[in-house]
């Protein structure tokens, strides 16, 4: 069959610069072939002249493989760029490497990576342990990083930086980049998704919504082995989902899947929303945990990555899932910029609003709406653009919040500094480190200045901050690994359509009280019904959730891990303040795991057990990797 090559064009520098060259010249099937799966992505530079090579890790939904090398090959590197913040679906990351020259183009749902350049070396991966295990050099921990790390990420899975990680020179490789490597070093890195584009935006979430399920449709439809389950919460995400392929395609190969998790995510939501649309729904119970193939499957995964060990997604381990993709609807709330305290609570009722405080029986409600309605009022534009404003009610937004510090400089430099640290504008994260923590979260500013460029509104720059920080988060611990044999997850916030529409996006004193109303109202198009009424149906008899049980019996089972004596991650601490801080934290988990009383482990330091742990089994994997792998068995382009 007659191949077509393509001669890969590429752009000097910033996309402002009109010089081309040739970059790599490959040639591309005229049929589309299975591509490598993301999370074999791993690839190194700098060791000298490179073969020619240009693929596809992952899949892309909007487009086969073979179509988008074509477009990447025949036009400007700004009209592909363009064409991907606009269409682009699914979790890929496209690499294209040619002599002393490697430009990877992660796509807007790329679950995200690392990389690392040193001493003209450079490793790329999509999981963490690969890259580790690959690393110019010796293994280090971040000061700052790990100290933050232990001292807030077990509070919250979302708050950790958008670059920086726990190890030293090891920054993360994120959704909607490029990143351009010449002789081993890093000459780009800048995101796409926040430049100017002249391509028209979504009109409406519904628009954008209708064309990421019209193409999931084609997808699938072109696909008749691939099978199709919806993480089904009850929520209106995922309910929306659901209708989206009704809509579109049928359900016949559709699964829905609730787990008894937690009151506001589980069964309690799901069931009567699936009883008044017959909705097949297959319930697991708060005891899958509990498998030994679930606990196995989760250790396997801390191995090669950084996950979040009672994510609900990792009930499906062991399910029959064998070519089913997984679709979910988080990260819908990340891109609206909502609170969530009692979204769940409300339904589409607005804050504050008429039909809502009639209802209001108790004054802890009313008090519950105003602080939903003002922590909201952060992220509208009013808020972002008065740094007079931000001075004089920061004290009182800290107060809302709880625990939490002001910034001393409002403004955008405050704003973004809060949303690095808490995810609210200008309030940080209170912490027991060493570490000054203004000089590092100007460090990760200047790192987000540098990927984003200049000139960014305030709206924009909270947005892009809030994309790299939790709804990147997000979609990395759920779609890096498989929960099956060719299974993985899907977020469908993360597609090119509701992102063009929700960054940048205005956001007024209506978004405050109803921050989803577009999303509301589109559930009520296609059901025929508001999603208060399909919520009001009999539920079930009582609300299960997920206990420690099950992650208490993982750290257990792994308890010489933790041993401070033995630990890989202190040994690989060199800074001495840094060391002392770590040190404590070994030693006072190790002292109350020694004493053998559950009940009297806080949640908080099981939750530094699970990243103890965690961090420990990516080392140690990383290290026999290594050690035992030969360039023929790494999984490098």
């Amino acid at each position: 069959m007659e191949r077509l090559t393509t001669r890969v064009l590429r752009r000097l520098g910033r996309l402002k610069d009109d010089a081309r060259r040739s970059f790599s010249t490959v040639s591309v099937n005229d049929e589309d072939v299975p591509g490598q799966p993301v999370e074999t992505f791993l690839i190194t530079a700098g060791q000298g002249a490179d073969t020619p090579s240009l693929q596809i890790f992952g899949d892309p939904m909007h487009k086969s493989r073979k179509k988008l090398l074509q477009e990447y090959g025949q036009q400007p590197l700004e009209d592909y760029l363009a064409a991907e913040a606009r269409h682009g679906i699914g979790n890929y990351v496209l690499v294209d490497q040619s002599g002393d020259g490697l430009r990877i183009i992660t796509a807007p749902g790329y679950c995200g990576g690392y990389f690392c350049a040193r001493d003209g070396r450079f490793v790329a991966g999509s999981t963490l342990s690969a890259v580790l295990s690959d690393l110019p050099g010796p293994v280090e921990m971040d000061p700052f990083g790990i100290c933050f790390w232990f001292s807030y990420a077990p509070q919250s899975n979302f708050n950790q930086m958008p670059f920086t990680t726990v190890f030293k020179d090891v920054l993360r490789l994120v959704p909607g980049a490029v990143l351009e490597v010449r002789n081993g070093r890093v000459s780009e890195n800048y995101s796409y998704l926040s430049r100017p584009s002249p391509l028209k935006k979504p009109i409406s979430f519904e628009s954008a919504f209708k064309d990421v399920m019209a193409q999931l449709a084609r997808y699938y439809g072109s696909r008749g082995t691939n099978k199709i389950g919806v993480m089904f919460s009850g929520g209106v995400d995922s309910l929306l989902i659901y209708l989206g392929l009704r809509w579109k395609m049928g359900v016949e190969r559709v699964r829905n899947f609730s787990v008894e998790f937690s009151g506001s995510n589980g069964p309690s939501r799901a069931v009567p929303v699936s009883n008044q649309l017959d909705i097949d729904l297959e319930i697991l119970p708060e005891t899958t945990w509990d498998r030994p193939e679930v606990q196995a499957g989760i250790i396997d995964m801390m191995r090669q990555e950084v996950i979040s060990a009672r994510s609900v997604h990792l009930a499906l381990l062991g399910q029959d899932l064998t070519d089913t993709d997984l679709l979910h609807g988080q990260n819908m709330d990340a891109l609206v910029n909502t609170n969530m305290t009692i979204l769940h609570a409300n339904h589409e009722l607005g804050f504050l609003s008429r039909a809502k405080t009639r209802s209001i029986k108790t004054k802890a409600e009313k008090v519950l709406q105003y602080e939903a309605f003002l922590t909201n009022l952060q992220f509208t534009d009013a808020f972002l653009e008065d740094p007079d404003f931000q001075r004089r009610t920061m004290d009182f937004f800290a107060h809302v919040q709880g625990v939490a510090d002001t910034d001393p400089e409002p403004g955008l430099d405050g704003i973004l500094r809060g949303m690095i640290s808490r995810q609210y504008p200008n309030l940080l994260s209170q912490g027991d480190y060493p570490h000054d923590r203004m000089t590092y979260l100007n460090r990760e500013l200047d790192l987000f200045k540098a990927h984003v460029g200049s000139g960014l509104s305030p709206r924009m720059s909270l947005d892009m901050v809030r994309f790299l920080t939790y709804s990147h988060l997000a979609n990395k611990r759920l779609a890096t690994l498989p929960v099956g044999r060719n299974s993985r997850s899907v977020l469908v916030a993360m597609s090119g359509p509701l992102l063009s529409y929700y960054l940048g996006r205005p956001r007024n004193l209506l978004d405050a009280s109803v921050p989803k109303r577009e999303v509301y109202d589109l559930c009520r198009r296609l059901a025929g019904e508001t999603y208060r009424k399909l919520r009001a149906g009999p539920t079930v008899d009582e609300v299960k959730t997920l206990s420690m049980a099950a992650m208490q019996k993982m750290v257990r089972d792994h308890l010489a891990y933790l041993n401070p004596e033995t630990s890989r991650v202190l040994a690989a601490v060199t800074d001495a303040e840094t060391r002392t801080y770590v040190t404590q934290v070994y030693e006072s988990l190790w002292a109350v795991l020694q004493d053998g009383d559950a009940d009297q482990i806080t949640t908080f330091q099981w939750g530094r057990c699970l990243r103890v742990l965690n961090l420990e089994l990516i080392m140690e994997n990383a290290a026999i990797a290594g050690i035992d792998g030969s360039e023929d068995s790494k999984a490098i382009v």
